[in-house]
């Protein structure tokens, strides 16, 4: 599904948010299951599920609405904005699911790529 470039601003905004969060968090639950192998009795799946939707939905504003006011070169906007959102993002996992400095760079770093990949298949860029 691609949609057109044509969307008003908001709705690009409100697809962009849902796909982000959606993405985000099913790669933070699965890196956290399968490959870091961490179970249940250590981390709940409640808690992830907060964990990639908190931290998805607490950056992707401030990329879309609040930095464009202080950056206005969209490549620089996108390259300072994202390596923004994969550092806060990640000390949001340090606290939220209490795992080492490493590990949430690394989940961190997974779930973003993946938010973007998807998202610029389904959004392109303006």
């Amino acid at each position: 599904m691609h949609l057109p470039a044509t969307f008003p601003f908001e709705l690009r905004f409100v697809i962009s948010l849902v796909i982000t969060v959606i993405t985000e968090t099913a790669v933070l639950v699965c890196c956290i299951r399968f490959f870091f192998k961490i179970g249940l009795e250590k981390l709940s799946t409640h808690r992830c599920l907060f964990a990639g939707f908190f931290a998805s939905f607490a950056t992707l504003p401030y990329l879309w609405f609040v930095l464009p006011a202080f950056i206005h070169s969209y490549a620089i906007e996108v390259i300072i904005g994202e390596a923004a959102v994969y550092l806060l993002e990640a000390i949001a996992y340090i606290y939220l699911l209490n795992l080492p400095l490493k590990k949430t760079f690394l989940l961190s770093a997974l779930a973003n790529t993946a938010s973007i990949i998807v998202g610029l298949l389904v959004l392109p860029p303006f």
